[in-house]
């Protein structure tokens, strides 16, 4: 019993012990253990050090030369053969243009009518002297000119006039044909639906109404709504007073109502006379005069219409009473009979109903068609007279083109004849050497400005030849700056064509610092390549005009369109501060940036916190950076690490 009290009393002691023994030895071994979880980094020391700057970029070649491709008038574009990208040699068709001449063209050509109309006029008013039988012979072809000139400006037609004319005939007879095509369709149609008719669906309405009248006459009166006769006249009479009043109040509408009706008399058997008239394929003179008359009454059917609708209190009136006089003519009293079996006729009167109701559909459509039909004889009459008279100018026109195409001959010949005999008599004029200089002068200048102007025709006819638009030189689209359908726009580059004759050029942005150490003129490397990179401009980067440039080189030796090359310029070396390894800078949205790495006291040793230091680049090369910052000499900055570090945290260094 002793013994087991002993033993209790000795096992805290050992657990004192051995807790007491394994806090020792956590206490000198926990800078290990703590040092074992923590990311391993690499540092290297920050020195005062010489950085021999690189500076390098990259870019595309271009060349340097572009050709605008552009006509000097307007034109439509009938297609696009061509697109960027494409290599093109000196001659390729590159557009096609529409047939049609263009504006330019056509004001060159009034332009060069004009000067020669001048030169003409000052031919006429040439100063001759009194020669005799010179001053006959001049004056009869000055009279002769004349008289071609005034013949010519009579028929101051051009092709264009007539060819314009064709184009609408053609036209014309396009629309007639479609019409007529629609006329017989509609008549064919008219055809399909003849069972239809008004006099059919009137026929109908007979049989209804008399059936109804067989079935009613055939109840007794008894069934009659027990109405008083006496007290429907009674209401009858107080309306026909009322009548009387608004007649007196309206006293014209009478005679309006019946010339109403008078015209729609005339308007139906007019629509008759027509028709039979167009069916026995009646003459023009005959069909228009109806048509305009058909147009007169239905225009003034029209006018009376509206006349009427001032009188709605009064049309209403006269409604009512009809239909009083129709209430009253069936409560007419008539001799009651026997009781007569009228389901028969009701079966009957609901056939005719029903085949009524299905007629009055047709006669709807029927009426409809008819309608059509109507509006498209009269389209297409109109067309016919339309047709005629562009015809007729047509006819006008080509005859009086003729007549100048004659007369603008005869003019230039006489011109011809006249300029002969002023000339061959301006020798013998002497006494007014200095009028016939002047005058030589103008018409020397004339002279030359209608040369000039016919240079001009023909550059604009030239310009497109055969609607045609090609390339003058070779080279590479660039661009298309114009679609097929648009017209042109004169001395505005349709496409333009990148050329290799004044070479090629490379351009890329460094910071204003790196542009600084470069002048105009200095080499470059370019990368794997014997080609010869020269720096030619140094200008601000629009993108970012205060802190970066854009150098543009110049390069030379074999080189294509869109070859990217990668270009380096070596400068003396420079002291700094601060240089540290390539491998220590680290970048993000805020900017550049290094982490150092900072001592720290403990009860357990020294610990190492990794710090942020933001820094600016001031120079640098394949392996080292010059920068500046919140650092100092002896700094260690972290070059690599085990894990991705973050500002304060922990590290261990694995060559401390």
């Amino acid at each position: 019993m002793n013994e087991e009290k002993s033993i209790k009393r000795i096992w805290p002691k050992k657990a004192g012990f051995i807790f007491f023994i394994i806090m020792l030895i956590l206490t000198f071994f926990s800078n290990t253990i703590m040092n074992m979880s923590l990311p391993q980094v690499s540092v290297h020391s920050v020195k005062e050090g010489e950085i021999g700057t690189v500076i390098r970029g990259s870019g595309i070649a271009e060349a340097i030369g572009n050709y605008e491709v552009m006509i000097s008038q307007s034109r439509k574009v009938q297609e696009v053969l061509v697109q960027s990208g494409d290599t093109v040699k000196e001659g390729d068709v590159l557009f096609s243009l529409d047939d049609e001449e263009s504006e330019e063209l056509e004001m060159a050509l009034d332009t060069l009518d004009d000067l020669k109309l001048q030169y003409q006029k000052m031919l006429i008013n040439w100063p001759s002297p009194d020669y005799t039988q010179q001053d006959r012979n001049i004056e009869r072809t000055k009279q002769e000119l004349e008289e071609a000139m005034t013949k010519r400006d009579e028929n101051n037609v051009s092709q264009y006039q007539v060819d314009n004319v064709e184009r609408l005939i053609n036209m014309k007879k396009e629309e007639i044909e479609d019409l007529t095509d629609e006329v017989n369709e509609l008549q064919s149609e008219l055809t399909d639906y003849s069972g239809a008719t008004d006099e059919m669906l009137k026929s109908l309405e007979r049989q209804i109404e008399d059936k109804e009248n067989q079935i009613d006459n055939a109840q007794p009166s008894r069934e009659r709504n027990p109405i008083s006769l006496d007290s429907l006249k009674l209401e009858l009479q107080r309306l026909e007073e009322d009548y009387e009043l608004l007649i007196a109040k309206y006293p014209d509408y009478d005679s309006i109502n019946r010339e109403l009706e008078s015209n729609k008399t005339a308007l139906k058997k007019k629509q008759k006379e027509l028709s039979d008239a167009e069916k026995n394929n009646a003459g023009e003179d005959v069909i228009r005069p109806l048509k305009e008359n058909i147009q007169v009454l239905k225009n003034t059917i029209n006018e009376l219409k509206t006349k009427l609708s001032n009188y709605s209190e009064l049309t209403s009136l006269i409604r009512r009473i009809e239909d009083k006089e129709e209430e009253i003519k069936d409560y007419e009293p008539y001799i009651e009979g026997p009781d007569i079996d009228t389901e028969q006729w009701e079966l009957e009167l609901e056939r005719l109903e029903d085949d009524y109701e299905d007629m009055q559909d047709k006669n709807e459509e029927y009426e409809m068609i008819e309608e059509e039909l109507e509006q498209a004889k009269e389209d297409l009459s109109e067309a016919e007279e339309s047709l005629e008279l562009l015809q007729k100018n047509h006819d006008d026109l080509s005859e009086k083109y003729n007549k100048r195409k004659v007369a603008d001959e005869e003019a230039n010949q006489l011109q011809n004849t006249l300029e002969d005999l002023l000339f061959s008599v301006e020798k013998d004029k002497e006494s007014d050497e200095k009028t016939v200089a002047i005058a030589k002068l103008d018409s020397k200048k004339l002279k030359e400005d209608i040369d000039e102007q016919q240079e001009l025709v023909n550059e604009l006819r030239n310009d497109a030849a055969n609607g045609k638009v090609v390339a003058d030189k070779d080279g590479i689209i660039k661009s298309i700056n114009i679609a097929a359908g648009r017209m042109t726009s004169p001395n505005t580059a349709m496409a333009v064509i990148e050329t290799t004759s004044q070479g090629y050029s490379l351009s890329f942005t460094v910071t204003k610092e790196q542009s600084e150490m470069l002048s105009i003129g200095d080499k470059a490397d370019v990368e794997d390549s014997d080609i010869v990179a020269t720096l030619k401009q140094i200008k601000n980067d629009p993108s970012n005009p205060g802190e970066d440039k854009v150098l543009t080189f110049l390069l030379e030796g074999e080189i294509e369109s869109g070859d990217v090359f990668s270009l380096s310029i070596e400068q003396p070396s420079a002291d700094y501060d601060f240089v540290i390894p390539r491998s220590a800078l680290h970048s993000d949205s805020r900017g550049d940036f290094v982490f150092t790495v900072r001592s720290k006291k403990t009860p357990f040793g020294s610990r190492y916190i990794a710090k942020r230091i933001d820094v600016k680049i001031l120079d640098e090369n394949d392996q080292n950076i010059a920068v500046s910052g919140a650092l100092m000499r002896g700094d260690y900055v972290i070059t690599t690490s085990t894990e991705l570090i973050e500002p304060g945290m922990q590290v261990r260094m694995m060559n401390k």
